[in-house]
């Protein structure tokens, strides 16, 4: 599993509107401070080789999105995933993995990570499937 995956992302409140920033805090409290920043389109993704032996080192590393946002939409909104059984780029156990932690719905096909080129037809019915929920919570509520 990705360490990305593996490590709790924190969240700190930027004292700005409602913005909260996210970040990644591993190894020793009391030891030497590294803070690694990207710029865009990158995110924390780009340092997931490296501060796992960082922190190995008896460093204290912090990595935060440098693009502040609010809580995820997935947090109090429906989400759906495709998830594609044959994904070797982003891997279908980390696909996995964010969708149930979004406590999405996921619809399983076989193909690989470009799903939506080998199977638009299942990805487009995803889609529509979950526009007409929307819908139908909007004209409910």
């Amino acid at each position: 599993m990705s360490p990305v995956l593996a490590t709790p992302v924190k969240q700190v409140a930027a004292g700005v509107l409602d913005v909260d920033v996210g970040y990644v805090d591993v190894g020793p409290p009391d030891g030497p401070g590294v803070v690694l920043l990207h710029g865009w389109p990158h995110d924390i993704h780009t340092y997931a080789e490296v501060w796992p032996p960082l922190a190995a080192a008896g460093y204290r590393v912090i990595v935060p999105f440098t693009e502040p946002s609010g809580p995820p939409a997935w947090k109090s909104l429906p989400s759906c995933a495709v998830l594609a059984t044959g994904d070797k780029v982003a891997g279908t156990d980390v696909v996995r993995s964010m969708a149930e932690r979004a406590g999405a719905t996921i619809t399983e096909v076989e193909g690989s990570h470009v799903i939506m080129i080998s199977r638009p037809d299942v990805v487009a019915d995803v889609i529509k499937t979950a526009a007409a929920e929307a819908a139908g919570r909007r004209s409910r509520g």
